[in-house]
């Protein structure tokens, strides 16, 4: 049974991972972006102001205010909870696996919602394959250094 005043450490230590997961997003999807942007350089310079701008428009308006469901798709894998008492190697894979079913539905949510054909399929997969490595490899920065 936990003690009251164990209980505040313990809320404080499950909201820094959820910055951190929420970090790790954060700098999935303009990374993702960035890449997307760096095409556009072999167009008119009309093309890549257009580009630039519907890049914009989908982080500000549909995939930031999507990003703060991130750490509840997080949560309802057992994430902050069940995960701190696996092996070091499960709980990675618990991470891993945890940071697949959060992009994809990140990105499933951002998909079915309108404009959602900003956001190029390169983009997307980016986002994926950063998020999927981030989150269990913050994990596994924490254990190692």
């Amino acid at each position: 049974e936990m003690k009251p005043a164990g209980i505040a450490p313990e809320f404080f230590r499950i909201t820094l991972r959820m910055i951190a997961d929420f970090l790790i997003v954060q700098t999935a999807m303009p990374a993702a972006l960035m890449v997307v942007a760096l095409q556009f350089q072999t167009g008119s310079e009309q093309s890549v102001r257009v580009g630039l701008a519907e890049l914009r428009h989908y982080y500000l308006t549909l995939f930031l205010p999507l990003s703060i469901l991130s750490p509840g798709f997080y949560a309802l894998s057992g994430l902050y909870t069940t995960s701190r008492t696996y092996s070091k190697a499960l709980a990675l894979r618990r991470a891993a696996s945890s940071a697949g079913i959060a992009a994809l539905g990140m990105l499933s949510a951002s998909f079915l919602l309108p404009n959602s054909q900003t956001l190029p399929r390169m983009a997307a997969l980016i986002f994926a394959t950063l998020v999927i490595i981030g989150t269990p490899g913050i994990r596994w920065l924490k254990h190692t250094v």
